[in-house]
Parts: structure tokens; C-alpha cells; sequence
């Protein structure tokens, strides 16, 4: 990667860095030399276990009865449904839903992906006899792109239009889906989905999952063993969602 060459700010204050995507809520990123701006307008982080769940169980009272949360959170929740087949709620910047087959955490704040990890690890060793076959750990950005002309030259740098042209009239990308292995020695994949923003116009999206399989030999990993696995790679996952959209949106 190319280290920053230069910083400035925007007329809005915000922070300049060529050539290096920095992705907290106060700077932007520069595209190559030509001084082309995507600025990060929004970010999500959720963890997705897949499994098998009993979702009624689930609930903001649950947690702060296992003191997870405050009561004065638990009293503020806002509860969308809660029952046998499926719990959904959202307790501050923290959502939940739980579904048979699928428990997803999710915050959009950044200063809230810490306590998401750990209340989705706390939750788990309480439940620690639930089959847990597969986990996810998702981190999403919108950028938001300075002019529409610097949005397509993003894509055209991605998506080539070259091979296209000749068979499809004004050809655009709408979606590109990369999927790699594993830099470590763990089972899954990383998996980068990237397509125009449906939050920001004119403005890029990118999700990237961090797939882990936990399965081995044919054996489930107990659920103790997956929630000190969350633990022990937060950091590095975190750390790999923010080198791929350097390396993707700042070649």
C-alpha cells in the first residue's frame, strides 16, 4: 500500500489523506493522484451466528436480567416482535433478531462494535449449549462520492467497461461480489460485496464478511469455544475490512 503523501481538510473540516482509506467519522479518502474524494457518510458492524435458537428466550428484560444491559435500557427498548419463532428489538444503537436458524447483532455506531462483540459473548456463554455451526462477522460502509463523474470512473476502474460495450448498451456496474480464503488457519472465506449506495447519492457500498465455519472433522465447535474465537479475532477482522476498502477504493 502506498503510504499518505499529503494531508489537508475539506471546507467541511473533514480530513484528507492521499493515497490511505482512513475510515473514522472524521476523515475522507482520496482516490490515486487525482485527488478524487469519497467521503465515509455511513458504517455498520454485525455479528451473524447460524445455528439453532429458541428465539422467545431472547428478549430486553432476558438481558437485563443477566445483567447484559441497564434497566433504564432495557425499560427504553424499542420491541418489534418477540416470539416462539423470531425476536426483534433494538436496545440504544444495538439491534437484535433472532431468528430459529439465525442470530444477527448489529450496531451503526462505531464507538458501539466493542460492546456489540461483548454483549453477543456475554449472551453466549449464558447459552452455551447452543449449536452454533457458522459465524459471520460483517462490517459496511457508504461512501459518498464527490461528483457522479468520479462514481463511474470508480466503477469503471472495478468493472472495466471494455468487455461490455459490445454487447450491452451504456453498460454500468450494479454489483460485484470477491470472494477469498482465509488469511489465517481458520475454515471460511472473507467475501467483499461492492454496489452503488442506496443511502447516499451519488455513493459507493461496501460490505465485507468475514465468514468463519465451525466445524471441524465433522464436530460442532461448543459455543464457549466460538464466543472466545469472536473475541480473539475482532481486532484483526476489523482491521481487514478497513485494509480491503483501502485496497479496493485506493489502488
Amino acid at each position: 500500500m502506498r503510504q499518505p503523501e499529503c494531508d489537508k481538510s475539506t471546507s467541511n473540516g473533514r480530513k484528507i489523506v492521499r493515497g490511505r482509506a482512513l475510515l473514522d467519522s472524521e476523515t475522507s479518502i482520496v482516490l490515486g493522484d487525482d485527488g478524487q474524494v469519497l467521503a465515509r457518510e455511513r458504517q455498520g458492524m454485525s455479528v451473524v451466528l447460524v445455528g439453532s435458537f429458541a428465539p422467545g428466550v431472547f428478549s430486553p428484560g432476558w438481558l437485563q436480567s443477566k445483567s447484559l444491559i441497564t434497566e433504564a435500557e432495557a425499560e427504553g427498548a424499542r420491541v418489534e416482535v418477540i416470539i416462539d419463532e423470531l425476536a426483534a428489538f433494538t436496545i440504544g444503537t444495538l439491534s437484535f433478531r433472532v431468528e430459529v436458524n439465525r442470530c444477527t447483532v448489529s450496531s451503526s455506531l462505531a464507538t458501539e462494535f466493542e460492546r456489540l462483540k461483548d454483549v453477543v459473548v456475554n449472551m453466549f456463554r449464558l447459552l452455551r449449549e447452543t449449536p452454533v455451526g457458522a459465524m459471520g462477522v460483517n462490517r459496511s460502509f457508504h461512501f459518498r462520492s464527490a461528483t457522479e463523474k468520479e462514481w463511474h470512473h470508480l466503477g469503471d476502474v472495478l468493472v472495466p467497461k471494455t468487455p461490455w460495450a459490445a454487447c450491452l448498451e451504456k453498460p454500468g456496474l450494479r454489483s460485484v461480489c470477491v470472494e477469498g480464503k482465509r488469511p489465517d488457519d481458520h475454515k471460511g472465506y472473507v467475501r467483499v460485496q461492492l454496489e452503488p449506495s442506496n443511502k447516499v447519492t451519488p455513493g459507493v457500498f461496501v460490505n465485507i464478511n468475514d465468514h468463519f465455519e465451525l466445524n471441524e472433522d465433522g464436530q460442532r465447535m461448543s459455543v464457549p469455544d466460538v464466543m472466545k474465537l469472536l473475541d480473539t479475532i475482532w481486532g484483526d477482522s476489523e482491521r481487514r475490512a478497513e485494509e480491503i476498502c483501502e485496497a479496493i477504493l485506493a489502488p
